[in-house]
């Protein structure tokens, strides 16, 4: 029995101060990443204004976008704004089940990054915690599904 209890002490002892050459062992996932795929590239507030820039890829022209706002947000149609460089689009804005698609007059070339801007986004700061998460996709022609860009994630201060 002393036997016993003096190896699990020592086994206790080695495992305690580790063993001179072994050393930690750090994983890492290594992520794929595609440079073409279309995605959110970038992410600003300021108050109730959120911004958001996406990036459609390289998968063909962009016919609409579909934009899922977090619960409790009180955004209107006329509320989405989206721009291309210096010049603003004019596309029409549905809304549906607290889900906006952002259909554009002309198809977006592939390759371009448009910023969406949400004036007056009217969180409830009741419902929602600090951070907010919009739900992006987009509706590229000759594709017959919706690719998802991803999710615009906005902490709130």
């Amino acid at each position: 029995m002393k036997n016993l209890i003096r190896l699990s002490t020592l086994a206790i002892a080695i495992a305690a101060i580790g063993v001179p050459g072994i050393g930690s062992v750090a994983q890492a996932q290594e992520v794929q990443y595609d440079p073409s795929a279309p995605r959110i590239s970038d992410v600003e507030a300021y108050n109730d204004d959120h911004y958001f820039n996406v990036y459609t890829g390289s998968h063909g022209p962009l016919s609409f976008i579909t934009l899922t706002p977090p619960e409790g947000a009180n955004i209107a149609p006329n509320d989405v704004k989206v721009t291309q460089g210096d010049r603003t689009l004019d596309p029409i804005v549905y809304k549906d089940e607290g889900r906006f698609l952002i259909v554009f007059s002309e198809p977006v070339p592939p390759r371009t990054t448009l910023q969406i801007a949400l004036d007056d986004a009217g969180i409830n700061p009741a419902i929602a915690s600090n951070i907010v998460n919009y739900r992006v996709a987009g509706g590229h022609i000759g594709l017959n599904q919706t690719l998802p860009y991803g999710l615009a994630r906005i902490t709130l201060r």
